[in-house]
């Protein structure tokens, strides 16, 4: 276990269920900025008003709305939309595989590193199996499971390092692409398109070492304004 973990339950397969958790796979770069007025270091806070009257709102007073068109406003309370959410469940099952070269990866949203029991044995030998089992065939599963007071559609695969589950937006979230008409397009066309190809191909320790420049400047302005 890690105590990066954020969730923890079961991996369950056939038969076979497999002790793990859920660790956040990326962090952002971005430098985290408060609010201050100009001279002073004196911070901006950020109230909850009503913006007729300026006056702050409590929490138990505010309730979710939208527009609805043709109809009108539709407000929600957190009673009524409590019921909605899912009820709590540490599992997530594996029902179906399928081939990851037929996957459309515009329907990722957010990975996490999925982290295995390793004081379990039978439980993290037959995590290692099914990962690389994965891996190999390049196969992936759709699996459910509650995050943020909503089940999540996730997308369970495999990689060198180990295992991710990304979560996905559903098929009708994604704005597809316009179908292109092909051209005539020759031999000698196609050859010389993947020779360019082939020669622009890095290995992935090239690609890997990529750094992200803003984030190095913008830090040495901030290392030199503070000395």
């Amino acid at each position: 276990m890690t105590d990066k973990a954020f969730w923890s339950g079961e991996l369950c397969f056939g038969i076979v269920n497999i002790p793990i958790s859920l660790g956040i796979s990326r962090k952002s770069h971005d430098h985290v900025f408060k609010q201050y007025v100009k001279g002073t270091e004196t911070p901006v806070g950020r109230m909850t008003t009503n913006k007729h009257t300026g006056e702050e709102v409590k929490a138990d007073q505010i309730v979710r709305g939208i527009e609805v068109p043709g109809f009108g406003m539709v407000l929600l309370d957190k009673s009524e939309t409590d019921t909605l959410t899912p009820e709590t469940n540490h599992s997530i099952k594996i029902e179906k595989f399928f081939h990851l070269d037929r996957f459309d990866f515009n329907r990722f949203d957010t990975s996490y590193n999925v982290i295995p029991d390793d004081e379990n044995e039978t439980g993290y030998k037959a995590f290692i199996l099914l990962s690389n089992e994965m891996m190999m065939q390049n196969k992936g599963a759709f699996v459910k499971i509650k995050l943020r007071h909503r089940e999540q559609l996730c997308l369970l695969h495999s990689n060198r390092f180990g295992m991710v589950c990304s979560t996905l937006y559903y098929e009708d979230e994604i704005i597809k692409q316009q179908d292109y008409i092909v051209p005539k397009i020759t031999d000698d066309e196609i050859n010389a398109a993947r020779a360019l190809v082939d020669a622009m191909t890095v290995e992935d320790s090239e690609y890997s070492n990529e750094q992200d420049t803003y984030w190095h400047a913008m830090t040495d302005l901030i290392i030199s304004k503070a000395q």
